[in-house]
C-alpha cells in the first residue's frame, strides 16, 4: 500500500544502512546546507567580480551581483519549500527577466521593470549589436546595452545551474563549474586588471564552497562522533578557510616567481586593436581608446597651430559599417615637405597602432622615415609596408580649408568626386529619411541643412562613451532613441542623414588636438580619439562639421559656430553664438538662440536646455545607465513578487483544468490536503496511511472529522482499485478538499497565506 499511497518524500534522508545511495535523495535544508548555499553564492559573486577585467569601473558589480544573489536566494527558498524543478525554473526566469529589465532596460518598461513590446525590441537591437561587435570589440566594453543584458541573463543562468548541480544533482566540484566558465571567459577576453586578485578570490571561494557542499551532503547519512551541528559546521568551515588562505598565499607569493609569469600568452584571445601592434579598422578601437586607454599617450606633435589630427575618411556604408575602398597610389603628389608652404607639423609616434599616419587636413607634403602611400581623394597617408611603431617621426605640411560661412551658403553639394558619397543601402529606413527632412525643413541651402543637422545633434543629445559600440542601422536606431552616444554614433548617423538629404558626406576618423605642455608640444592621448562627418561643397571641397557635443575643431568655428576645444585638459564644450557664425540658421520649431549648447565663458555646466525637436520615437533610455534610480530596485522586486502571488493561482488552476483521470484528480485532492495540513504544522509521516493520518489530524487542524476521513477513504479506494474510481467520486474528493482547505486557510496567518499563494504547489488552492 505504501508503494501506491505513501511514497517516501524527497526531503527525507534514507535510513542508515539502506541500500539506496544517499545521492538519490534530496538533503534536508540543514544549517550546513544553508551555509553551503551562501558559500556557493559567494563563489558566483567572485566570478562576477572577475568581470572587472571586462568592464570599466565597478558599476557592473552591484547590478550583476544582485542578479546572482537573487537567483541563489530563490534556489534556497525553492528547496526549503520543496518546489519541483519546473516551478523553480519558472521562478528563476521570472526573477531574471524582472531584474534585467529593471537594471538595463528600465526606460522602456512599465514602472521600470515590467517588460513591454518596446522592451523586447530594445533588447533585441542591443543584443544583436553586441554580438555583431563581439569579434572586433576591445575590452573594456560598456556594461550598458547588449553586453549588460547578455551578462545579466548569463549570470542568472550560472547561479541557477550552480544551485541545481549542488543541491539537486548532489554535485560538489561540479557546482563551481558554471562560475568557473564565467571566470575563464573573463580571463580570456579581459585586459590586465586585478588578474591575480580575481584568480585568488575565485579559487578561494570555490574551495570553501566545495568543502561545505561535501559536509552538507554527508551530514544526513554519515554519523559524527559527538559534537553539535554548530561545532561540526565550524570545523568544516575552518578547514576550508585555512585551505583557501593557503592557496591564496601560494598564488600571491609563488605564482609571480614561476617561469613565464608576465609574458605574452601562447594564444592571444584578445583583440589588441589600438595597442600599438594591430588595428582592424579606424573606427573599431575608438571606444577602447576613450575608455581603456584614455590616458595612454599615442603620439606627440609640434605644430604651427592646433588642428584635428586626421587618420583617414570612410566613404562606403552598407547599413552595418562604414569602411574605405580606396587605392593608395598617389604618393608622388605629396612626397617631400621641404620648401612647401602651409601648416607645418612634426609628429613622433609613441604607442599608436595604425597603418594611417595622423596629419592635419589636407596634407600637401610629407617627409617620413618610412615608405608611405597617399590617396588624394581621402587626403590620407599610410605606411606602405607595416604599421606605425614607437619612435617613428615624420614631418607634414598641410593646407587647412579656409571656407567662410558666406561662401558655403552660396555653394551647392551636387558634384562630389563619386556616387559612393551619396549611396545608402536599399533598405535604409524611411523613418530616418523623414526625421532628417523634419530637422532641416525650412532651410534654403546645402550649408543650412548641414548646420541644422549639426545643431540638432548638439542641442538634443548627450555625450556618453558607455554605450554599445557601432554605427549600423540598428545602432543608429538605439542611438536616436536613447539620445546618447559618443563620436562614432554622432558622425555615422550625421553622415547617413546628410546623404538622405542629397548631401555628399563621409566619416573622418582621427583625434582632437591633444594637451599642450610648457613647450607647446601637443600630447595626444587615447581620450582624444574622435570621429566627425565631412560634407562636400562644389568648388570648395570637403568641409568638416561637428555634431558631437563637447567637441570643436580649431579653424572651423567661423562657419560651424562651435568654438575649438582648448589644448589643456579637456573640460567640456564651448560653443559660439549664432552672431559669430555668419548666416543664421534655425531648427524647425525652434529659434536660433536654442542652438547654443553652452556659453563660451560659462563652460559645459551652463548649458541651455534644448527645445522640442523632431524625434524618431519618444526619447526614452534603453539602458539603466547612470541615471537609473537604484532606490526603485527593492520596490520593483516587491511589486513583482506581489504580481507573482496574484497571477500564479489562476495559472496553476488553468494547468489543473486539463486533468481528466478520476484517479489522478482524487489523488491530487488528497495531496493538496496533506500539503495544506503540513503547512500548519501537521505533517504526515511516510509510514502513516491516509486513514490513520485522517483519524489523527482532524482535531488539531480543527476541520470536520467526517470530511477528512471520507477523503482518506476515497484516496485509499482510488489507490487500490483505480478502475472503481469515477468522476463522481473525484468530484466528491475535490469538494471535500475545498472544504478542508478553507478551514485551514482561516487558521493560517497572513504570511502563511501569502507564501501559499506564491508556492506553485499550493497556489491553485489559494482562497481569494
Amino acid at each position: 500500500m505504501n508503494a501506491v499511497l505513501d511514497p517516501p518524500r524527497p526531503s527525507q534522508a534514507p535510513l542508515r544502512g539502506s541500500s539506496s545511495p544517499a545521492r538519490r535523495s534530496r538533503p534536508r535544508v540543514t544549517p550546513t546546507a544553508a551555509v553551503a548555499s551562501m558559500a556557493l553564492a559567494a563563489n558566483t559573486v567572485a566570478a562576477v567580480w572577475s568581470l572587472c577585467r571586462v568592464f570599466p569601473g565597478w558599476a557592473f558589480l552591484p547590478r550583476l551581483g544582485l542578479v546572482a544573489l537573487a537567483v541563489h536566494a530563490l534556489g534556497f527558498v525553492s528547496r526549503a519549500r520543496g518546489w519541483r524543478l519546473g516551478a523553480t525554473v519558472a521562478g528563476v526566469v521570472a526573477v531574471s527577466v524582472v531584474l534585467v529589465t529593471r537594471l538595463f532596460l528600465a526606460g522602456d518598461a512599465i514602472l521600470g521593470f515590467v517588460p513591454t513590446k518596446g522592451t523586447w525590441d530594445a533588447a533585441w537591437i542591443s543584443v544583436a549589436d553586441a554580438f555583431s561587435q563581439f569579434s572586433t570589440a576591445v575590452t573594456p566594453v560598456p556594461l550598458e546595452g547588449g553586453y549588460g543584458i547578455v551578462l545579466g541573463l548569463a549570470v542568472a543562468g550560472i547561479a541557477f545551474l550552480a544551485d541545481t548541480f549542488a543541491f539537486r544533482a548532489f554535485g560538489r566540484a561540479e557546482a563551481v563549474v558554471p562560475s568557473g566558465l564565467l571566470f575563464v571567459i573573463a580571463s580570456s577576453v579581459g585586459y590586465d586588471r586585478y588578474r591575480t586578485a580575481a584568480t585568488v578570490l575565485w579559487v578561494a571561494t570555490a574551495i570553501v564552497a566545495v568543502a561545505l557542499l561535501r559536509a552538507a551532503h554527508r551530514e544526513p547519512t554519515v554519523p559524527w562522533l559527538g559534537g553539535t551541528t554548530a561545532t561540526r559546521l565550524g570545523s568544516w568551515l575552518a578547514g576550508a578557510a585555512m585551505t583557501a588562505v593557503a592557496v591564496g598565499l601560494l598564488a600571491q607569493i609563488v605564482a609571480p616567481r614561476l617561469p613565464g609569469h608576465g609574458e605574452d600568452a601562447l594564444i592571444d584571445t584578445r583583440n589588441r586593436a589600438g595597442d600599438g601592434t594591430q588595428v582592424v579598422s579606424p573606427l573599431v578601437d575608438i571606444q577602447a581608446r576613450l575608455v581603456n586607454r584614455s590616458d595612454v599617450e599615442l603620439f606627440t606633435v609640434a605644430a604651427d597651430a592646433p588642428q584635428y589630427w586626421r587618420l583617414t575618411s570612410l566613404e562606403a556604408f552598407d547599413g552595418s559599417q562604414w569602411s574605405q575602398e580606396k587605392d593608395y597610389s598617389d604618393d608622388d603628389a605629396i612626397r617631400g615637405a621641404g620648401g612647401r608652404e602651409g601648416l607645418r607639423q612634426r609628429f613622433s609616434i609613441t604607442s599608436l597602432g595604425s597603418i594611417w599616419l595622423p596629419t592635419a587636413f589636407a596634407p600637401v607634403g610629407i617627409s617620413a622615415e618610412v615608405v608611405t602611400r597617399y590617396n588624394a581623394e581621402t587626403a590620407s597617408v599610410i605606411r606602405a609596408n607595416g604599421e606605425l611603431f614607437r619612435g617613428l617621426g615624420y614631418t607634414v605640411v598641410s593646407e587647412p580649408p579656409t571656407a567662410t560661412a558666406a561662401e558655403l551658403a552660396a555653394s551647392t553639394s551636387s558634384s562630389a568626386p563619386g556616387d559612393e558619397y551619396l549611396a545608402l543601402p536599399s533598405d535604409y529606413p524611411d523613418e530616418f529619411r523623414t526625421l532628417a527632412a523634419q530637422i532641416t525643413s525650412g532651410t534654403s541651402s546645402a550649408y543650412d541643412q548641414a548646420i541644422a543637422l549639426q545643431d540638432w545633434f548638439r542641442a538634443n543629445f548627450t555625450y556618453n562613451v558607455n554605450v554599445p559600440r557601432g554605427h549600423s542601422e540598428r545602432a543608429m536606431e538605439s542611438f536616436l532613441r536613447a539620445r546618447e552616444g559618443y563620436c562614432e554614433q554622432f558622425a555615422g548617423t550625421y553622415a547617413a542623414f546628410a546623404r538622405s538629404l542629397g548631401l555628399a558626406a563621409r566619416v573622418a576618423v582621427g583625434f582632437t588636438p591633444g594637451e599642450a605642455d610648457e613647450d607647446g608640444v601637443l600630447h595626444v592621448l587615447g581620450k582624444h580619439s574622435h570621429a566627425w562627418p565631412e560634407v562636400w561643397f562644389d568648388g570648395i571641397g570637403w568641409v568638416l562639421f561637428e555634431p558631437t557635443p563637447g567637441r570643436g575643431a580649431p579653424g572651423a568655428e567661423e562657419y560651424t559656430g562651435v568654438a575649438p576645444i582648448g589644448t589643456g585638459v579637456f573640460d567640456g564644450a564651448e560653443v559660439l553664438t549664432n552672431q559669430d557664425r555668419g548666416p543664421a540658421t534655425s531648427l524647425p520649431g525652434t529659434n536660433t538662440s536654442s542652438n547654443v549648447v553652452a556659453d563660451v565663458e560659462g563652460g559645459p555646466n551652463n548649458s541651455v536646455s534644448p527645445t522640442p525637436s523632431p524625434t524618431l520615437a519618444p526619447p526614452a533610455s534603453t539602458t539603466g545607465g547612470p541615471s537609473a534610480a537604484w532606490w526603485w530596485t527593492l520596490p520593483a522586486i516587491l511589486v513583482a513578487a506581489a504580481l507573482w502571488a496574484l497571477v500564479l493561482p489562476g495559472v496553476m488552476r488553468a494547468l489543473r483544468a486539463g486533468e481528466s483521470s478520476s484517479v489522478r484528480r482524487t489523488m491530487r485532492a488528497w495531496s493538496d490536503v496533506e500539503g495544506a495540513l503540513g503547512g500548519v504544522g501537521i505533517p504526515r509521516p511516510p509510514a502513516e496511511t491516509p486513514t490513520e493520518y485522517a483519524a489523527r489530524a482532524w482535531r488539531p487542524a480543527g476541520c470536520d472529522r467526517d470530511a477528512l476521513v471520507r477523503l482518506a477513504a476515497l484516496t485509499t479506494s482510488a489507490g487500490f482499485d483505480p478502475d472503481g474510481s469515477d468522476d463522481t467520486s473525484a468530484d466528491e474528493a475535490e469538494e471535500l478538499r475545498d472544504q478542508i482547505v478553507r478551514i485551514v486557510h482561516r487558521r493560517s496567518s497572513w504570511t502563511e497565506r501569502i507564501l501559499r499563494r506564491a508556492d506553485p504547489r499550493t497556489a491553485a488552492l489559494a482562497v481569494n
